[in-house]
């Protein structure tokens, strides 16, 4: 388990979350189809090739995407370089409590039909592509 994974799993254990881990074999057909729907090329760094989003810098603004997520259930995956594993998240209060609860990191969410795509990175920035561009343009 990559160190962002262990991280996101101390944060699980410690609030009683019902989020957990999703298999390999899924997470990597997740990212193919993420890149592939959302981005020019393949890269390291997803956000670097978003070709249709939206952006919004803000330090905090990782905190907003729970008022995007609501009682939807969501995954929450990361560069591979920086961690293979993807979480399977049942709500946007529980992807609060463990952004919370953990350290920084870039991270991606969406749901099971890739309707969607935000990302936070390092920058601050937080981008939003499908479904939720217009949400993330109406961010003040």
């Amino acid at each position: 388990m990559g160190y962002i994974a262990t991280e996101i799993n101390r944060a699980i254990t410690n609030n009683h979350l019902k989020s957990h881990l999703l298999p390999l074999v899924y997470v990597d057909d997740l990212r193919a189809n993420i890149i592939k729907q959302y981005c020019t090329k393949n890269t390291t760094f997803i956000w670097e090739c978003f070709k249709d989003y939206v952006s919004y810098q803000n330090s905090n603004a990782w905190s907003l995407i729970c008022n995007y997520v609501k009682d939807n259930e969501c995954i929450m995956f990361f560069n591979k370089s920086d961690d293979k594993n993807a979480f399977l998240i049942p709500n946007g209060t529980e992807l609060y409590k463990i952004l919370e609860d953990s350290f920084g990191f870039e991270f991606y969410i969406t749901n099971q039909h890739h309707s969607y795509l935000l990302c936070f990175n390092h920058h601050d920035i937080l981008y939003g592509s499908g479904e939720a561009k217009k949400w993330v343009s109406e961010i003040e």
